[in-house]
């Protein structure tokens, strides 16, 4: 006669034969039905960037149809993450249809022309090539006939055009051009002027918006012979002078 051990030993290894089909079954089940059935049919996208549908999957390195089950999200905002024109992404999965996604534009201050390319550059100095190779219009150039003065320097320039575009917009939309003359000194150019205010490159934004102001107020239309120069000391200085 069997033993009571061995009754016991059978019923084991049926009750875990009967468990492992049962999930093989639930995977078969789970591969073959539910994933190709639950598709991502809602994409909520908060930013303000100006993009379509196409657009957005080809960002994300994605085809449809987006399949829930399938889209890694943590990859996704990787790959969102490291677009050139993105700052910051989020991605979100909510079940059993949506793809929530947070994506922060990089918001360029400055450009410089390299050869035939534009690089762009954000609020902290980082330079990077928009995917639309053109001019952006009022976004201000920066040159130097130093480009190594124009790598080490170029933080600080823009910091000082974010500052100027987010305090003082309509200042910061009139700058052409900022040439860079030494690591203390530089020349600002206005839109349609061959105006240069010669500033330092230590001028806090509220500086270079007054005399961008008084320019404006006080002299209108200058001999291009001259240059309006401001200290970084003081506030309210304003000094005329020959061009150099």
């Amino acid at each position: 006669m069997p033993s009571k051990l061995s009754k016991s030993g059978g019923i084991a290894l049926f009750v875990l034969s009967a468990v492992l089909m049962i999930l093989v079954f639930g995977n078969i089940v789970f591969t073959v039905l539910i994933v190709p059935a639950t598709k991502i049919n809602r994409i909520v996208l908060q930013t303000e960037m100006s993009l379509g549908k196409e657009e957005l999957l080809g960002m994300m390195q994605v085809e449809e149809p987006l399949l829930y089950f399938k889209i890694d999200s943590e990859r996704v905002e990787t790959v969102l993450g490291n677009h050139p024109e993105v700052e910051n992404a989020i991605v979100t999965k909510s079940f059993p249809e949506t793809l929530e996604i947070t994506l922060s534009a990089r918001v360029p201050v400055a450009q410089v022309r390299y050869e035939d390319d534009i690089v762009m550059i954000d609020k902290k100095g980082m330079a990077y090539t928009p995917i639309v190779h053109n001019t952006q219009r009022n976004v201000p150039v920066v040159t130097s006939t130093n480009e190594g003065l124009l790598v080490e320097e170029i933080e600080k320039v823009a910091s000082l055009l974010y500052d100027l575009k987010i305090g003082y917009p309509d200042s910061y939309q009139l700058i052409s051009e900022l040439v860079l003359l030494s690591d203390r000194e530089m020349h600002i150019y206005l839109m349609e002027k061959f105006l240069p205010i010669r500033s330092f490159l230590a001028a806090k934004a509220e500086n270079v918006h007054d005399v961008i102001f008084q320019t404006r107020q006080l002299y209108g239309v200058i001999n291009p012979t001259e240059y309006i120069e401001i200290d970084a000391r003081s506030r309210h200085a304003i000094a005329r002078g020959t061009r150099l």
